[in-house]
């Protein structure tokens, strides 16, 4: 997440940044994806990764609440 925080990141550039194997990254992305937490765009064959803040200020304001009772 950290990595596509700063910009839109290709799956290619997460292997090598993460030196993890291209099935393992592109499945951690299509949990994000589906929890909405980066957004993907596809140029042409290339798919570019973005982090979505809106679900982490979610999670975080939800956190912050239990730590108030």
């Amino acid at each position: 997440m950290e990595l596509v925080s700063d910009r839109e990141r290709s799956v290619g550039e997460l292997v090598v940044e993460l030196q993890i194997d291209q099935p393992t990254v592109s499945e951690h992305l299509r949990v994000l994806r589906e929890t909405a937490v980066v957004s993907v765009r596809q140029e042409g064959r290339r798919r570019w990764y973005a982090l979505c803040a809106a679900p982490l200020t979610e999670l975080d304001d939800w956190i912050t609440g239990l730590r108030k009772d």
